[in-house]
């Protein structure tokens, strides 16, 4: 399990993977919210669940980053720990972390949007993906 940033001009380019699709999830949670602080320093207060239903794997992704967004946009949540469970294009998440304040965490960018530019999944040894961050 795990990311890389790769380069971009002006947002944050990712390429995440994982054994499974529930690393590669997690991968893009972890991603996602390293670049907005640094989660290694995340406090573990609060949990959030939810599901979501798509057609198709590449949209469940789309939907999970942008319920990552809704979560921190409307309540601040930034996550440390992610229990992923996908079964027939239905995912299970549960979050576990702390409301961000600046004055306690980090900040380095404020993610604007999710983006279907160059987004993508991927499977060979391991599932791989890439998605940007409108920054």
């Amino acid at each position: 399990m795990g990311y890389k940033f790769l380069e971009h001009m002006s947002d944050q380019y990712v390429e995440i993977y994982g054994k499974n699709l529930n690393e590669l999830f997690s991968s893009a949670a972890n991603a996602f919210y390293e670049t907005i602080t640094d989660t290694k320093k995340i406090k573990n207060k609060i949990e959030k669940e939810f599901e979501i239903k798509s057609n198709n794997i590449e949209d469940l992704l789309f939907k999970f980053l942008n319920q990552l967004l809704y979560l921190f946009d409307t309540e601040k949540f930034i996550g440390l720990k992610y229990e992923i469970k996908i079964k027939n294009n239905i995912l299970h998440a549960k979050l576990y972390g702390d409301t961000f304040d600046s004055s306690k965490y980090e900040t380095r960018f404020e993610i604007k949007g999710i983006t279907l530019h160059n987004f993508k999944i991927w499977k060979d040894k391991l599932w791989r993906g890439r998605f940007l961050l409108d920054l």
